[in-house]
């Protein structure tokens, strides 16, 4: 059975490569749901996790407004995080990479 690591070396790849350089407007035009799951989640789950912090281990005297601009903060840290974690996931598919991960025994 064949795998993807029998190919030479110095030759060609099995397979082509799509675009070794996609530009970031591509890439972000061609979002999968799973790319938008994933923003979506790493936004929400950051503030969510400081929330279940602060309730284990309580931060002394902090007052509501601070507590507001920390989960903002966290909010605004979770959608910039989810983001490139998407735009990595769907430029990756833009690479022969993503051909390694098929199952090759069709």
């Amino acid at each position: 059975m064949p795998t993807p690591f029998d190919a030479p070396v110095t030759g060609t790849p099995r397979f082509p490569v799509i675009d070794t350089d996609p530009h970031a407007v591509r890439v972000v035009r061609y979002f999968r749901t799973k790319d938008y799951t994933t923003w979506g989640a790493v936004t929400a789950g950051f503030p969510a996790t400081i929330y279940l912090w602060a309730r284990i281990d309580p931060l002394p005297n902090m007052p509501r407004p601070a507590m507001r601009k920390l989960y903002g903060m966290a909010a605004a840290v979770g959608a910039v995080g989810g983001f490139l974690m998407a735009y990595q996931d769907s430029s990756s598919e833009w690479s022969e990479n993503v051909f390694d991960r098929l199952d090759l025994t069709k």
